[in-house]
């Protein structure tokens, strides 16, 4: 019919008088209407067809006109826009649950630090391994947040990474919720002023390993 012909060919098309147009294709058992006129557009993004806007009205000298074409294919743009955006953000929406999922499977600690020891941002992993809670921690400096025996090594750490582009290796000790766990972390450079801490809780093998030596002597 008119509208599947503007689907095929993608091009906005005004239909002046319907009835009487080759392509029209009447539904049995509808009635035929004089003077019935139609406007369609397509709306496409990303040069993918994702719908039609079409619009219909009847009567004689009520016959559309090219400014109003032109007007149709301005919502369909809008349209389009729109119909893009919401499949943005569903995509990314769906994309950033896997990765929470992902990050909520794992117990390492992941971290980004500036060059001033500053937690610029905690991935949403193991909140049981941080010293506070993620949201306390943003914003906060090593200085502020941990004991003052880590203060040295993490930022000797940082800066090492951040100078020699290198994988920084750090073993410590931190007390949570009063209970002391081991960390074996690595930092690395992210840019010129931000290292990626990676620290994974090694608790239960340091504490075979001391329990083995214990054992020894």
């Amino acid at each position: 019919g008119i509208l599947g012909n503007i689907v095929l060919t993608k091009i906005g098309k005004i239909v002046n008088d319907a009835s009487n147009d080759p392509n029209v294709v009447t539904i049995p058992g509808t009635a035929v209407n004089a003077y019935e006129h139609i406007m369609g557009t397509p709306i496409s993004s990303v040069n993918q067809m994702t719908g039609l806007m079409a619009v219909w009205r009847t009567g004689k000298g009520l016959e559309f006109n090219q400014n109003e074409l032109e007007f149709l294919a301005s919502l369909a743009q809008q349209a389009a826009v729109a119909i893009e955006n919401a499949r943005l953000f569903n995509s990314t929406k769906q994309s950033e649950l896997e990765f929470r999922a992902l990050f909520s499977a794992m117990d390492d600690v992941l971290i980004v630090y500036d060059s001033a020891g500053r937690y610029v941002r905690i991935a949403p992993t193991n909140p049981r391994s941080l010293i506070l809670p993620p949201e306390e921690l943003v914003g906060k400096t090593i200085m502020e947040a941990l004991p003052p025996e880590l203060h040295k090594p993490f930022m000797e750490a940082i800066h090492e990474a951040l100078d020699t582009n290198k994988l920084v290796r750090l073993e410590y000790q931190l007390e949570i919720n009063k209970e002391l766990y081991w960390f074996d972390a690595s930092a690395s450079k992210l840019n010129n002023d931000q290292v990626f801490w990676f620290a994974r809780d090694i608790t239960k093998r340091k504490t075979n390993e001391l329990t083995q030596t214990a054992i020894t002597q």
